[in-house]
């Protein structure tokens, strides 16, 4: 039911054909699904105004849900576009999905002869990146910076893997994270099937 929920927000946000985020001069949060004039704000304002920490106090969460503590509820988004992702942001990791893109790309671009990097993403991990690119480590608490290290390490390496990274491999463990919620919904199907 919640992934129904999730991919039901998400076709309604795509499919929103008035921009409602500042129409007559009015800014609501509750607006900010699927806009335009929402997305032209600084990234720091859209993060503050969507509800997001600061990339440090956000990436320490994120260090903490791994470590399998912290707060696990996600951010609540009045505008009911956005529900979903309260719903997927727990499980996200997006700080140091940040790091792993960021730390990825620099390492390529170098491993390649690159001088400069180009990264498209999304919402959060722009302002994350921007932080990333600029923090002092110093300040960091010790068990976040083992798991930040961690997180570049990995990036790093495959950023320097000669080959690529087998589709196959990739292919099969994405079929088996997928396998049990497919392996309900193929079931409740054969049900329905069997029940007509």
């Amino acid at each position: 039911m919640r992934m129904f929920m999730v991919a039901a927000g998400m076709r309604r946000e795509r499919r929103t054909e008035v921009d409602r985020f500042g129409t007559g001069g009015v800014r609501r949060l509750q607006d900010i699904g699927g806009s335009a004039a929402f997305h032209a704000l600084s990234p720091d304002e859209r993060r503050r105004l969507a509800g997001f920490p600061d990339p440090y106090s956000y990436l320490v969460e994120n260090c903490r849900r791994r470590a399998g503590g912290g707060d696990r509820n996600g951010p609540v988004f009045p505008d009911p576009d956005w529900r979903w992702l309260a719903m997927i942001e727990p499980e996200l990791n997006i700080p140091l999905r940040s790091v792993f893109m960021l730390e990825f790309a620099v390492e390529r671009a170098r491993v390649l002869g690159g001088s400069e990097i180009s990264i498209f993403v999304g919402e959060i991990h722009n302002s994350d990146m921007a932080w990333l690119a600029g923090f002092d480590e110093t300040l960091l608490d010790q068990s976040v910076l083992r798991t930040v290290n961690d997180v570049r390490s990995r990036a790093i390496e495959l950023a320097r893997a000669r080959g690529r990274p087998s589709r196959l491999r990739f292919a099969l463990a994405a079929l088996a994270g997928a396998s049990i919620p497919l392996s309900i919904y193929f079931g409740f199907g054969m049900w329905l099937w069997a029940n007509r």
